[in-house]
């Protein structure tokens, strides 16, 4: 298991918030070999790795650069390490990537202005540019140019200087009419100190300095050469070829190249760039990176990437062509590319592919890290009962043994919706991330639809099944992982209906089974939304009248025969059947009925007590006696967590908007929230266990929109609205098996590792108890579901020497329910 976990996940130190001096981060090896303590911090990437924008090289390394993160490829081995805000870089939005080989440095720029410098392993923040009070709104950095140890940033108000070795900032450099602000998109420096730039504001010219000047006069140079040229973006310095290089596009023919040189009176005028890269060998598609390495010219384009080497000015002699003809479809989706001198090999960065490599001798090679395929997720939802499973066929519990074998996963529902609940478009279909790795079922698998928004999972005699939710598209069904069906208003007897009768709009939304195993769901807009399909596979639907005709619905939760609907402005919708008759309650606003903090209801869960949670963007509610909605008996409002705080009686979390409610192995509550973060409650709410923030935590994004806990590992993954982040957790389900031993990881516990050390496989709640080869107590603790957490302490705070320590899980009576054992190395 630990070995898994190792493969997928590689961690550091996460970067302190920047500051106005340059920090340091230690990152792991470059090689990408782990240790054996990676994968065991507290914060887990889950973000896509497979489309690169960037690429560039140091030999042997090559930096490859998605929005949020970046391999860096060992050339030698092709073994490579993840980078993220948890262990290197110090933010999100990578705008820029350049390297340096003459100090041995990469750069890298983010769309807030910051810099984050790497360097033999070790990455620097700059701040300078970020933390400026002038040009607010104006500080992305779109590129880097070098030129006499100082390294040139361009960005959307003008260039900075900085000296390569100390960091320092040096010039500012405004561009615009007397010298005033304008946005640089790109640039490049000549050897002997000319600076040639392009800015969106200069409609068609580009502007020429030299930098070696105190205070450098900019010159326009007019690039239409040909009628309606425009973006002559991807400005390069080829200093064999002793011009600048720069790729326009035409409305007519596609992007060509164009060239900028001196004429022997010294004058800089524009070219057509000469044989072999003249503007009608490049005519039909548009160039999406250009790059000088050397003698090399590289040029990327929509299908296919060329590569130039110069001995002296237009004197070609080798060329390489990749095209997409040599791969599948799909596969050679090139937005970068980069060589290395050491293996005389191109490294292509890849829109949804990740990076390929072709050597010399034509062989090829695809690094795709497991990950999520994109930044987008809409829901997670949880399946399977972690180590609740009884491999032996021995476990007393009735319900184990559908779950024998399979300790479950996460399934990631990419779909997206507007705040009206209208559709995205969404085409990333649907993933899954099972045993520490990711798998992605791709849009054509799943009959072309989008927007997929829920998920239901169910293992039976017959296999695992799993139900995706399209909002648009109806549902479709997989059998072990193969698609087997799409339900929609054709086949499904009259149960499934598109709104105002269209089949093409069929908005289904939330979906689960029950305690018999029939399949529920809801769709929207529609006189009868909610829906069941039966162990035998038959259809029907209901009403959830009265007022629920044609309302927005989504979201569905069931409990011990009671079924809740979220609406989008009505609050929730209640359905139970007893004694052959159908109960339909509202629960909304209003004191007696409901009292919701708001009608708009944006997530919900049962806890292990069979309380319903509710968030909705008036705060957080709780329903302790749901039963009480159909019955009619005792109190059925919702209400407010009260706390006390310096005397002052409060309600947890105020009116903050409550965007997600998942429910843990140990009945504690996370809670996501639009523009707070996440919030990790005990059981009953009164107790703030951890709150994490942009701030205080790698999280991505302080609005949150799903949570879910992997419940063979405890993992918790965050979706925000820019991309997915884990959590190592401890709780998981209580175990109820026969197996005695429990799972313990890491194990060994090497130096160097202060990580948590995780307990998993007791019962539920269990006593936790540690003790030294002699017996003699070093720790104890409750576990949190099925699961806990040591940290490697005496219970007085202080750490444990090296030694093997026995574990042991107990229950309400004393009795030992499963032990194990742990070897820590200090």
């Amino acid at each position: 298991m630990f070995r898994q976990l190792r493969k997928f996940f590689i961690y550091g130190l996460w970067a302190v918030l920047v500051t106005a001096v340059p920090q340091e981060v230690f990152a792991q090896n470059v090689s990408g070999a782990s240790s054996e303590n990676d994968g065991f911090d507290s914060w887990l990437d889950h973000l896509p790795y497979n489309t690169f924008a960037f690429v560039d090289q140091l030999d042997p390394y090559v930096f490859c650069a998605s929005e949020n993160n970046m391999i860096i490829i060992d050339g030698s081995t092709d073994e490579y390490t993840r980078y993220s805000k948890i262990n290197g870089l110090s933010a999100t939005g990578i705008t820029a990537l350049r390297t340096d080989p003459s100090s041995n440095t990469a750069w890298i720029g983010y769309e807030n202005g910051r810099i984050d410098v790497w360097q033999n392993g070790t990455f620097r923040t700059i701040g300078a540019i970020e933390e400026t009070p002038s040009f607010t709104g104006l500080k992305r950095i779109n590129q880097f140019a070098f030129h006499d140890n100082k390294v040139f940033v361009a960005t959307d108000f003008g260039i900075v200087e900085f000296d390569v070795f100390t960091r320092l900032a040096g010039r500012t450099l405004l561009l615009g009419e007397n010298f005033t602000p304008i946005a640089i998109h790109s640039f490049d420096i000549s050897n002997e100190g000319a600076l040639l730039a392009y800015s969106p504001a200069r409609s068609s010219e580009l502007l020429m300095g030299n930098v070696q000047e105190n205070l450098p006069v900019w010159n326009g140079i007019s690039y239409q050469i040909s009628p309606n040229l425009f973006a002559p973006e991807h400005v390069q310095w080829f200093d064999i070829d002793q011009r600048f290089i720069f790729a326009c596009e035409d409305p007519i023919s596609g992007a060509a190249l164009y060239a900028v040189e001196q004429s022997t009176s010294g004058i800089w005028e524009v070219i057509s760039y000469p044989q072999p890269f003249a503007g009608a060998n490049l005519s039909g598609q548009s160039i999406r990176d250009l790059k000088v390495e050397g003698n090399w010219l590289l040029v990327v384009r929509d299908f296919n990437v060329l590569a130039k080497k110069l001995e002296a000015k237009n004197t070609a002699t080798d060329s390489i062509n990749i095209s997409g003809v040599l791969f599948p479809p799909g596969v050679l989706v090139p937005l970068s590319a980069s060589r290395l001198p050491s293996k005389n090999a191109l490294y292509i960065g890849n829109q949804q592919t990740g990076i390929i490599r072709i050597k010399s001798d034509n062989t090829v090679k695809r690094i795709l890290p497991s990950s999520p395929y994109s930044n987008k997720v809409y829901r997670l939802v949880p399946y399977g009962k972690g180590r609740n499973n009884d491999p032996d066929g021995t476990n007393s519990n009735p319900y184990a043994a559908p779950y024998r074998g399979n300790t479950g996963g996460i399934l990631q529902l990419p779909g997206a919706l507007t705040d009206l609940w209208t559709k995205a478009f969404s085409s990333d279909g649907a993933g899954r991330y099972t045993e520490q790795s990711w798998s992605h079922w791709a849009k054509p698998y799943l009959y072309g639809l989008t927007d997929f928004i829920s998920a239901a999972h169910q293992y039976t005699e017959n296999g695992e099944r799993i139900y995706l939710s399209s909002w648009g598209g109806g549902i479709i069904e997989l059998t072990d992982g193969d698609t087997t069906g799409h339900y929609h208003t054709g086949n499904t007897n009259g149960a499934l209906t598109g709104v105002n009768g269209n089949a093409n709009d069929l908005r289904t939304g939330g979906l689960a089974f029950d305690a018999e195993g029939n399949l529920w769901g809801v769709q929207s807009l529609v006189a009868e939304p909610l829906f069941k399909r039966d162990t035998e596979g038959n259809w029907s639907s209901f009403a959830l009248s009265p007022g629920a005709d044609a309302v927005a619905l989504k979201n569905i939760v069931i409990r011990d025969g009671m079924i809740f609907i979220q609406s989008r402005t009505n609050g929730l919708y209640g359905y139970s059947e007893k004694d052959g008759a159908s109960l339909r309650r509202h629960v909304t606003t209003g004191v007696g009925s409901g009292n919701l903090p708001s009608d708009k209801v944006l997530s919900m869960a049962f806890d292990l007590d069979g309380e319903l949670w509710i968030g909705t963007d008036g705060g957080l509610a709780v329903l302790y006696s749901p039963r009480n909605v159909f019955d009619g008996t005792g109190n059925a409002d919702a209400r407010p967590i009260l706390f006390e705080e310096d005397g002052v009686v409060q309600k947890l979390l105020g009116e903050t908007p409550i965007t997600a409610i998942f429910v843990d192995g140990g009945n504690r509550k996370w809670i996501g929230t639009r523009g707070a973060g996440v919030f990790l409650v005990s059981p009953d709410g009164l107790q703030t266990l951890h709150q994490f923030t942009t701030s205080n935590s790698p999280l991505l994004s302080n609005s949150i929109t799903d949570i879910a806990v992997d419940p063979s590992s405890g993992e918790v993954l965050i979706a925000t609205d820019q991309g997915l982040i884990g959590y190592r957790s401890e709780a998981t389900p209580g175990y109820s098996g026969s197996a005695p031993e429990l799972h313990v990881f890491p194990n060994p516990v090497r130096p160097g590792y202060d990580g948590p050390i995780f307990i998993q496989g007791t019962t539920e709640n269990a006593r936790v108890k540690i003790t030294d080869v002699t017996g003699a107590l070093v720790y104890e603790t409750v576990a949190a579901g099925g699961g806990a957490r040591w940290d490697g302490i005496f219970l007085d705070g202080t750490k444990v020497p090296s030694g093997v320590y026995l574990i042991y899980a107990l229950d309400d009576l004393g009795e030992i329910t499963a032990q194990g054992k742990v070897l820590l190395v200090r």
